[in-house]
């Protein structure tokens, strides 16, 4: 606790600092703005109410690609990684009272060892500003390499802090001095748990304290797999959700779990089987048997598969006529497909079984429910781009539904998830 303590006292610290040096003297340019009315250049006032719940979602497709009108915007509040020529993306973000950010670039392991304060104030000053410049509300910080718990890490683990911490500050003056300071977003990317996850010994604390929004990540959770042997399993393992969201609580304290969205997979993975066992019970996914493909210094890994997004897979599923059964321990569904693999020289080989795991409307509610459970700030996904919402709408928008979570946990889970869609209708 007193560790915890003196950590976020380190993010407080580098946020007022960044307060102090983030003044604007002169607001940078513009581009001109290309929505047809002028008002969807920049966010209403009345969507950034305070104790909104949030949506948080991460747009993938090429820019300019229409999709983004499918979406559903009575639901999503945020839309990440809006990219040069996207513009009509952002517009009708606004029109619809949803935050439009930019991803941030720039990062490196060199800048953030090697950098100084300078050199980390002028990479903020060009992560605000290029979001400022396109008319967008914010940035989302998505670096995700490799530090170590040793203390020869520690300087990197600080300047990581101290970046979104400029950036935060820098971009809220420019969104105060044009006039929408209510719509100024800095958000970052976490791991499903604070405890070094893939070798990412950050300082979370004053990460949180930096940020306005911390998006946990709750998937590729196989990426180093401890079991004994390697073995296909879940994406986004219930139990493990659980479990992190509880060590992040714990370490962010109060009020800042407010600053927590609880991040799902709208995709899964497919692995191809070197071996398949039964897993004892009929109605449980059998043991698909993985080579071993390592990660970070552990040999397993979910690397063995394939990310395919939720569409697709209900597509490969549908054109193989199979049902799904459901991990008990995961509480995630997965399916097994009969096809022919390929030898080194190209020629068909033996028969194959491929294995898909993945996440439905049911399990994904059943996890977005913790989040209300744990009276966190909100919920997202990665990604927006993994649905089929023109091909089969019906699919799409069970998905979505499942952001609104689910009364499953008893009456206190259903209660607090009442309450935060209220708060969510008013708002909007």
């Amino acid at each position: 606790a007193a560790v915890a303590r003196a950590l976020r006292s380190g993010g407080r610290a580098a946020r007022e600092e960044g307060e102090r040096r983030g003044a604007v003297a002169a607001l940078p340019s513009r581009v001109p703005c290309a929505c047809e009315d002028a008002a969807h250049c920049s966010l209403p006032a009345a969507a950034a109410a305070k104790g909104r719940r949030e949506v948080f979602g991460f747009r993938t497709a090429a820019p300019g690609s229409s999709g983004y009108k499918r979406y559903d915007w009575s639901r999503l509040t945020t839309l990440a990684w809006v990219q040069p020529g996207d513009e009509q993306a952002a517009c009708y973000a606004h029109a619809h009272g949803a935050r439009a950010v930019s991803r941030a670039g720039g990062i490196n392991i060199t800048l953030l060892r090697e950098g100084d304060a300078a050199a980390l104030r002028a990479v903020a000053e060009a992560i605000a500003d290029d979001a400022y410049a396109r008319h967008l509300d914010g940035v989302n910080f998505d670096w995700e390499g490799p530090l170590s718990y040793e203390p020869s890490d520690d300087a990197a683990r600080a300047a990581y802090v101290r970046l979104i911490a400029y950036t935060a500050a820098r971009t809220r003056a420019l969104m105060s001095a044009s006039g929408n300071a209510h719509a100024a977003q800095t958000s970052v990317d976490v791991a499903w748990s604070p405890s070094g996850i893939d070798s990412r010994f950050y300082d979370n604390a004053g990460l949180v304290e930096a940020a306005d929004v911390v998006f946990v990540m709750a998937y590729d959770m196989q990426s180093q797999n401890m079991q004994g042997r390697c073995l296909a399993a879940a994406n986004s393992p219930y139990e493990l959700v659980r479990a992190g969201l509880q060590q992040w609580v714990r370490a962010v304290g109060e009020p800042n779990r407010e600053k927590l969205v609880l991040g799902l997979p709208w995709y899964g993975y497919r692995y191809e089987c070197a071996a398949l066992a039964p897993a004892g019970a009929a109605d449980t996914p059998p043991l698909c048997v993985l080579p071993s493909v390592p990660f970070r210094n552990v040999s397993c890994s979910d690397a063995a598969g394939n990310e395919v997004g939720y569409a697709k897979i209900l597509a490969v599923k549908r054109r193989a006529g199979v049902a799904a059964r459901t991990d008990a321990f995961s509480r995630s569904p997965a399916f097994e497909t009969q096809g022919t693999g390929a030898g080194e020289r190209g020629e068909l080989s033996a028969p194959t079984v491929t294995q898909w795991w993945y996440d439905d409307p049911s399990s994904l509610a059943e996890k977005y429910a913790l989040a209300d459970f744990m009276r966190l700030g909100g919920v997202g996904c990665w990604n927006l781009d993994s649905l089929d919402p023109a091909g089969h709408p019906d699919d799409a928008a069970a998905v979505w539904s499942a952001t609104d979570g689910a009364p499953r946990l008893g009456d206190a889970v259903g209660a607090t998830h009442n309450l935060a869609r209220t708060r969510h209708q008013v708002a909007t």
